[in-house]
């Protein structure tokens, strides 16, 4: 029942739009820098860590079976654990790969259940862009 509710937050809680997602502490959000947001785009090579929802990832997966997606690219997930700071919240760690890059590129976590059954999360956002 869990994975039915498969979800990746949101900053503004809506479930659309910015993710909570960041490279190396929650308070470095990954997004353009706005005023409502403390955030700096992330490049690629960089490790990213999406908050989700909706999954018991304090079990061993197989990669398989969770993929994070960036528009359509799908990105191998390096870690899942238990979140430690929002209960009952996972941490799904990937690493940006090279070609995907945008203001609001849309990030979706895609989970296959163990009778075969795919769930999607919502659709959120974070920044990527080009190293300087």
């Amino acid at each position: 029942m869990a994975a039915v509710a498969l979800g990746i937050f949101t900053v503004d809680g809506s479930g659309k739009g910015q993710a909570v997602a960041w490279r190396n502490t929650p308070e470095e959000i990954v997004s353009i820098p706005e005023f409502r947001v403390n955030g700096k785009p992330a490049f690629a090579g960089d490790g990213v860590t999406v908050l989700t929802t909706g999954l018991n990832c304090g079990e061993p997966r197989d990669s398989a079976n969770l993929v994070a997606r960036l528009r359509d690219v799908p990105v191998a997930l390096v870690a899942t654990s238990p979140s430690t700071s929002v209960p009952g919240a996972c941490e799904l760690r990937m690493t940006i790969p090279e070609g995907v890059r945008g203001d609001a590129v849309p990030v979706r976590i895609e989970a296959v259940d163990t009778d075969g059954r795919m769930f999607l999360s919502n659709t959120a956002t974070i920044a990527i862009v080009d190293k300087e």
